[in-house]
């Protein structure tokens, strides 16, 4: 594929004309870099109406009409609307929406410097006004080692003006160490008091302190009142903190393999429009060897904010999550999803019950692949969701309903009923994604009897439809008023293969076909459900509690998207559960 600049001559010529044309533009094409590479550059001036001539240099990508040049302006130091590094201006929203393929670098250059520039030698008000609503953190501009992070807990985000300098404390977690990559959290901030002895300023608690409580690194850190110019290195961190009063050289850490000092720097930035908080990065100074391979590094780590308001600030419908309790029962296709959806949604407790072991051919439709297999379902999903989601408690039940003791087995630790109540307890919904009548009759009997609210979900054999169904004890039909009407087709059940039925090799039981697509539209009426129902209830005026999908091709070479059909779940006439409910 040949650069724009030869395939489209024309546009070349044009682009060159408008700079050309413009008035108060004096710019002149580098001929050296276009014939060496076929990329346009353009240097020069541009004279405003006030003010002296500004040096400019713009440069055009290579997917340019379709994407904006980069106007430069290495001489200039403002404070908003350009890199601290690179120097490049800022003159259109961050993403694309606002440049079109029609339009020119010199309309850049032209219109849009000179306005932005008027902006920031006027009224702050009117640059508000006109600007994207956004902030401007400068530490978004350091480039961080390929895989580090540190998390910021929230009490770290508003450490006393006052305090310039002082120790820090970080900790790792269960699968992170720190021989090269830095991975780990901001556990402790501190002073030094006249006695030496530090005092805490922030102290991380609860989730992130048992998350991360593996490994403790000592380091140093000091308050700049602004991040440091140059070209977003470590070196640049260590030359601003060394002019810090009270700065200290951080002390070297034992890695495996040799050494590491950390220095944390906080400096207030903007982080929203308007709005301005503490921010964190970090300088790590590494001097390591693995396998015969020397490695002496400084390099950056970017502070990453991690409390429930940073993630729920993206989920805002959902906040209320945070105080519910959910009880889900089968971890395969359909429940696997569900519960990691649960985990990123931010559920107070997760409580997941499933007795399976991950087989190598379940991977096509479960969450997790090869590095899953042999597994139990249970400790896979915990483990992982206690990781990477440590907001959202989770209670494992690794075990098979309705199994019995042979003669001579060891006694259970504790009986099933005591198992179920525990599972149930205090639960503010059952999501029951087993597929198995069984344990839909027996734990939708015990949600009853405790008037939890239910969601059942099942898939169809060949990935051709699905169910999803609320069940709310003392409003809706219950469990048996769902098997009876889809039985008589007052809820019409949905299509399902007529072969959609395998015993892969090896495998002790038949199962459904189907792909894990086919259950995605399913697990995310599920888990919508499951929200809903959580946080709203049941709207009086729009009862609807069954949802059918259709999906399968009606032809072998047609493509449609599913298509749902929602239902009421009323009592049923003739359910002998809801006749003896209402029996006097």
């Amino acid at each position: 594929m040949r650069n724009w600049t030869e395939s489209r001559p024309e546009r070349l010529q044009a682009e060159v004309e408008a700079f050309e044309d413009a008035e108060g533009l004096d710019f002149a094409v580098d001929d050296a870099e276009l014939k060496a590479t076929g990329r346009l550059v353009l240097r020069g001036t541009l004279t405003r109406a006030s003010g002296a001539p500004v040096k400019l240099e713009v440069r055009y990508p290579d997917s340019f009409p379709y994407l904006r040049p980069e106007v430069f302006a290495v001489d200039l130091r403002l404070e908003r609307h350009q890199n601290p590094f690179r120097r490049n201006l800022c003159l259109l929203d961050r993403s694309s929406r606002q440049w079109s393929p029609s339009l020119k670098g010199a309309w850049l250059v032209s219109e849009r410097v000179p306005m932005l520039l008027d902006l920031l030698d006027g009224d702050p008000a009117a640059m508000r006004d006109q600007e994207s609503a956004q902030g401007e953190p400068e530490s978004s501009y350091f480039v961080p080692f390929d895989g580090s992070s540190v998390f910021i807990p929230e009490p770290m985000l508003s450490l006393p003006e006052n305090e310039r300098a002082g120790v820090m404390n970080l900790a790792l977690g269960g699968h992170e160490d720190a021989a090269q990559v830095l991975r780990g959290c901001l556990k402790r901030v501190a002073v030094r008091t006249r006695r030496g002895k530090p005092q805490d300023l922030a102290v991380a608690t609860g989730a992130l302190a048992s998350r991360f409580s593996k490994t403790v690194f000592e380091g140093r850190w000091v308050r700049l009142d602004r991040f440091p110019d140059g070209n977003g290195k470590g070196a640049d961190l260590y030359e601003a903190a060394r002019a810090v009063s009270g700065y200290e050289k951080p002390p070297a850490q034992n890695v495996p393999g040799g050494t590491v000092r950390i220095l944390g720097v906080v400096c207030k930035e903007e982080v929203c429009q308007g709005e301005w908080e503490d921010s964190w990065l970090f300088a790590v100074d590494i001097d390591v060897t693995n396998d015969g391979n020397h490695v002496q590094e400084l390099y950056v780590v970017r502070g990453e904010r991690l409390s429930p308001q940073d993630l729920g600030a993206r989920i805002p419908t959902i906040a209320g999550l945070a105080g519910k309790t959910v009880a889900l029962a089968g971890l395969g296709a359909l429940g696997g999803p569900i519960a990691l959806e649960l985990g990123r949604a931010q559920v107070g407790e997760l409580r997941i019950l499933d007795s399976d072991v991950v087989e190598a051919g379940t991977i096509v439709r479960w969450p997790f692949g090869l590095h899953s297999v042999g597994h139990r379902k249970t400790n896979l999903l915990h483990n992982f969701l206690v990781n990477d989601y440590p907001f959202t408690k989770v209670v494992s039940f690794d075990h098979h309903l309705g199994i019995v003791p042979a003669p001579g087995d060891p006694p259970a630790p504790r009986s099933e009923a005591e198992l179920l109540t525990d599972f149930l307890d205090g639960a503010d919904l059952l999501i029951d994604a087993t597929a198995e009548i069984g344990v839909e009759q027996l734990l939708a009997a015990l949600a009853d009897e405790a008037g939890i609210p239910q969601v059942y979900v099942t898939a169809t054999e060949g990935g051709w439809g699905g169910v999803v169904a609320r069940v709310l004890p003392g409003v809706t039909g219950c469990w048996y008023c769902l098997q009876m009407r889809l039985d008589e087709q007052s809820i019409t059940p949905p299509p399902a293969a007529p072969t959609g039925t395998v015993q892969p090799r090896g495998c002790a039981a038949p199962t459904w076909t189907g792909t894990s697509f086919d259950a995605l539209p399913i697990v995310a009426q599920a888990v919508r459900t499951a929200c809903f129902t959580l946080l709203s209830g049941r709207a009086p005026d729009d009862p609807r509690d069954v949802f059918v999908c259709a999906q399968q091709a009606r032809t072998p070479t047609e493509l449609d998207s599913p298509f749902w059909t929602s239902y009421a779940l009323e009592p049923h006439d003739a359910c002998p559960v809801c006749a003896a409910a209402k029996a006097p």
